[in-house]
């Protein structure tokens, strides 16, 4: 029973009404989500997790202890957790009316809004942090731990493919090369992050995981990798994540809201710069996972040269910020 709606329909008997329809809003590798249209006009979401997961984090508990504790907190910003079903791997959420935005709607007030939001979670970062929560997905606290999520990322692509594959040929000759000159290209900067500039992370965090709603506020969606991280590594994510990133123009805006909301520690700004470059090209192999075998058979040839061309932007941006040396270069578009 892993086909996603039949594991649905199973946990249906979890609910005190069934829905008149079950739609599919989106499916993809990591999950997919149902729009359950209830009788009572009290419409779900039924989200449906991988059986098997590589990453071995509990994506379902994770995002419905998000959910609820930020709820809990007084945060509206978040969908309700309304119930699940661990042993079918469903969780039932609140049904968020609006749409999805699109790159060309981000405004400064839409920026603002993203910002406030990072701020609002870590304002309760003492109630919150009873919790419990684990450290975020690949979370890091030293540039050693991050090189060797990257090197590892590497390894693994690397052993996937075979030696006449183009996304093998271009993490050889590509992407490997531009890792040594990021690490050569200036002194790293030292020691860990400390406890207190830690915060509480939604990481895959940005405009793609956000609702607005007819009011104009903003719903963030798909907390299953929440947890402690670098604010940093959030800063970098949200530039640089391919499908929709912070414009370009916001850039400073988002940086400084965050930075000064955080209380303008010293060492995150630098830590920010170099960490751009190395986190641009985890970026690069994160979009060539469409190359893996078991994900071929469902992307398209036009699809995999999107993500190609992605990968090699990712790396370009790297290398572009390399040079940058300072924070304005690295933020400039």
């Amino acid at each position: 029973m892993s086909e996603p709606r039949t594991r649905v329909e199973a946990a249906l008997d979890l609910l005190h009404e069934k829905p008149r329809a079950i739609v599919l809003l989106h499916g993809g590798i990591n999950s997919t989500v149902f729009h359950l249209r209830m009788e009572s006009g009290h419409d779900l979401v039924a989200k449906a997790y991988p059986v098997e997961r590589s990453d071995h984090r509990d994506r379902l508990s994770t995002e419905v202890l998000a959910c609820y504790s930020l709820r809990l907190v007084g945060m509206r910003d978040v969908p309700e957790s309304i119930v699940v079903d661990s042993v079918h791997r469903i969780g039932f959420f609140g049904y968020v009316e609006g749409e999805r935005p699109t790159p060309a709607s981000i405004g400064k007030k839409d920026v603002r809004a993203a910002a406030e939001f990072v701020l609002s979670i870590q304002a309760h970062r003492g109630e919150l942090g009873l919790a419990g929560f684990q450290r975020a997905s690949e979370a890091c606290y030293s540039l050693p731990e991050h090189v060797k999520v990257i090197e590892d990322r590497i390894a693994a692509l690397l052993a996937a493919w075979s030696e006449s594959s183009e996304a093998r040929r271009f993490v050889s000759d590509e992407v490997r090369p531009c890792l040594t000159e990021v690490l050569e290209s200036g002194p790293p900067y030292e020691g860990r992050v400390p406890d207190a500039e830690r915060i509480l992370s939604p990481s895959d965090f940005g405009f793609h995981n956000s609702i607005r709603r007819p009011d104009g506020v903003y719903t963030f969606l798909d907390l299953e990798y929440f947890g402690w991280d670098d604010p940093a590594k959030l800063l970098c994510d949200a530039f640089l994540q391919p499908d929709f990133p912070i414009p370009a123009a916001h850039r400073p805006l988002f940086f400084e809201t965050v930075w000064r909301g955080l209380g303008s520690h010293a060492y995150l700004p630098r830590r920010f710069e170099r960490l751009y470059p190395l986190l641009a090209i985890k970026w690069a192999l994160i979009v060539l996972n469409a190359f893996l075998p078991e994900r071929r058979g469902v992307a398209d040839p036009a699809r995999l040269a999107g993500q190609m061309r992605k990968a090699r932007a990712a790396i370009s941006e790297a290398r572009r910020t390399m040079k940058a040396r300072d924070l304005s270069g690295v933020l400039a578009s």
